[in-house]
């Protein structure tokens, strides 16, 4: 650590406030074929940021996928080859396949020098998933080789997909799996009191002259304890865009989701009193009050309370005049009623994400994914009454696809409105 060790005759209070510890956030530039601004808000960054700021450290995030406007090609890596195939080089229009791999942020020695610049004792990378882990893990050694004093930590859901491999980095000092609100907290008391014992910390893998030490205690959040964020996104002169989370966990037992390896399988939400607190305490500048307002929640199965989404659309739209809703995310078509997306589309859900992963059985069976065809079609078919857009989402690359079941979900879709 580059602050120096506190007067063992001072009070925790004291060392603190005589030497704050100062921590840099970093979001790691994202590689991929794609990538959606709106729906990269970094929520869990947003509420690590606000922690230590309201407990008086010295913070600075950096989002770094959303320095650039733009992406810069890269060449396709050898891990990826055997996607060369089914790219057309310099394919256009509406249908086209993503032909561009490229890096969507700085190059990874600007983002070093801005972290460093900062003059930070720790920094916190954040992995939103595990096909992320390389920038995150190249960034780490970039750090590292400017100043091998500044502590390093990683987190986020990718993180929590395979712990060992990030802790087994020799650039990475820290790595916390789950939830930063259970794990963060005695983690950075320990840091201040330059405690050497972190076995009283959840979730935090660590190590001890070379030695890996895994953690002694898993913890969960429990409801009360999930921060609530409304993080703005984007705005336009007519609209402003905000994203949220409401709840934690899935029992659903989906096999190519990891989204329990981070949240757990018990279903949590937010208490209701907690968001109308956040709510009030929104500050919105003037000239933004005439402003039509979209919400996107980021969730992955708030349809699991369904009451309880309907009763926090009322309660955003006692706040705002005029407010629209989204879950770019994707909603559990299954979950849904004829009389459930009437009542969202009255409530003014915009359009619906829904998720189908896909249309044949036996793929669908072996990955434990529930499907149930005619309600589908028939939440399409009221969808498009209302003309309301429908977006549906499936994946190809199941254990058991092939070139004939991922057409067959194209052709299925294509029939349907």
């Amino acid at each position: 650590m580059n602050h120096h060790l506190p007067d063992p005759n001072l009070t925790a209070n004291q060392i603190h406030e005589a030497n704050p510890l100062r921590a840099c956030i970093a979001v790691p530039p994202v590689v991929d074929f794609y990538f959606t601004r709106h729906r990269f808000s970094g929520l869990c960054s947003e509420i690590l940021t606000n922690f230590l700021k309201e407990n008086r450290y010295e913070v600075q995030l950096f989002n770094f996928p959303l320095q650039k406007k733009k992406g810069s090609q890269l060449p396709l890596p050898k891990v990826l080859d055997y996607l060369k195939p089914h790219i057309i080089e310099n394919e256009t229009g509406s249908v086209s396949f993503f032909t561009r791999y490229q890096r969507f942020g700085p190059m990874l020695d600007q983002c070093a020098d801005q972290i460093i610049a900062f003059l930070p004792d720790i920094v916190l990378i954040s992995c939103f998933a595990f096909c992320y882990a390389d920038p995150a893990l190249d960034l780490a050694s970039q750090i590292r080789a400017i100043n091998p004093e500044i502590a390093i930590a990683i987190g986020g859901a990718g993180v929590s997909a395979y712990p060992d491999f990030f802790i087994g980095n020799p650039n990475i000092d820290f790595t916390l799996t789950g939830e930063a609100e259970v794990s963060v907290p005695p983690f950075l008391k320990s840091l201040e009191h330059n405690s050497k014992d972190f076995s009283k910390v959840s979730n935090l893998y660590h190590k001890n002259n070379g030695e890996i030490i895994a953690p002694l205690i898993i913890k969960q959040t429990e409801a009360d304890e999930i921060a609530f964020v409304l993080k703005k996104t984007h705005a336009t002169p007519k609209a402003l865009y905000y994203s949220t989370s409401l709840s934690r966990g899935c029992p659903k037992k989906c096999r190519f989701c990891s989204n329990f390896l981070c949240h757990g399988r018990e279903f949590r939400i937010i208490p209701i009193k907690k968001i109308k607190q956040g709510l009030s305490e929104l500050f919105m500048n003037p000239e933004d009050s005439d402003k039509t307002i979209y919400v996107n929640f980021e969730d992955d199965n708030l349809l699991l309370a369904p009451e309880y989404f309907l009763d926090v659309l009322k309660i955003f739209k006692e706040k705002f005049s005029r407010i629209f809703f989204l879950a770019e995310n994707g909603v559990d078509y299954t979950k849904l009623t004829p009389e459930l997306v009437k009542e969202l589309i009255a409530l003014g859900m915009q359009q619906f994400n829904l998720s189908i992963a896909s249309t044949h059985l036996p793929i669908l069976a072996e990955e434990q994914r529930d499907a149930t065809f005619p309600l589908y079609e028939k939440v399409l078919q009221i969808l498009e009454t209302h003309q309301i857009q429908s977006i549906t989402y499936f994946i190809c690359g199941f254990k058991k696809d092939s070139k004939k079941t991922v057409a067959a979900n194209i052709a299925y879709l294509a029939k349907l409105p």
